[in-house]
C-alpha cells in the first residue's frame, strides 16, 4: 500500500472526488473504481472549477 509508508485500515471506506475533463476518462475512472474494495465515488466534477466548488459546497454543490 503505497509503498509501505501507510498502511490501510481493516474495513475502511475512502471516498473519491473524481474530476476529469474527459467524458471517456470519467467513465473509465468509474469502471475501475467498482473493483477496488474500499473505494467508493463521493462526487464528480467535470473540471477543477467544479472540483473546488464541490469542496467548497459552492454552487450546484451547496446542498453536499
Amino acid at each position: 500500500w503505497l509503498s509501505g509508508r501507510c498502511s490501510p485500515v481493516a474495513n475502511a471506506v475512502y471516498s473519491v472526488l473524481l474530476a476529469d475533463d474527459s467524458d471517456h476518462d470519467r467513465t473509465l475512472f468509474r469502471l475501475a473504481l467498482r473493483k477496488v474494495p474500499g473505494m467508493q465515488l463521493a462526487g464528480v466534477a467535470q473540471d477543477g472549477d467544479q472540483a473546488i466548488a464541490y469542496l467548497s459546497g459552492r454552487g450546484q454543490f451547496a446542498n453536499r
